[in-house]
């Protein structure tokens, strides 16, 4: 049985731009295993998006990972996926996420980021 998708965390907000936004934690509200996060894009443009595990130390402490978004060019690969204008999807990534997005020249969108289980 799939199960609809329940928020377990609060949600963060990306205003994205033309350059790599600083790389935001998303964490659920109690300690869980949450492996599943909702993405709606509200903005007017797409945006590309990346994902990825925090860094933890020897003595458990989490730290950013070096996360930089970029929008592919024709032949060229590039990290992450894009969230068109509008578009809400359900991905699943490592506990405890850093999320980092970019918009392409002159073009804004703004991200919500919720952590939950669940896909539909």
């Amino acid at each position: 049985m799939i199960n609809s998708f329940i928020p377990m965390g609060n949600t963060v907000a990306l205003s994205v731009t033309t350059s790599s936004h600083t790389p935001v934690q998303v964490t659920p509200s109690a300690a869980l295993a949450v492996f599943q996060y909702s993405i709606q894009n509200i903005g007017p443009n797409p945006a590309f998006v990346v994902m990825a595990a925090p860094i933890t130390n020897g003595g458990g402490i989490q730290s950013a990972p070096s996360l930089t978004a970029a929008i592919p060019t024709d032949g060229t690969s590039a990290n992450g996926w894009v969230i068109q204008n509008g578009q809400r999807m359900v991905v699943t990534g490592p506990p405890n996420a850093y999320f980092a997005a970019i918009c392409a020249a002159t073009q804004s969108a703004t991200l919500y980021i919720t952590p939950g289980d669940g896909i539909a």
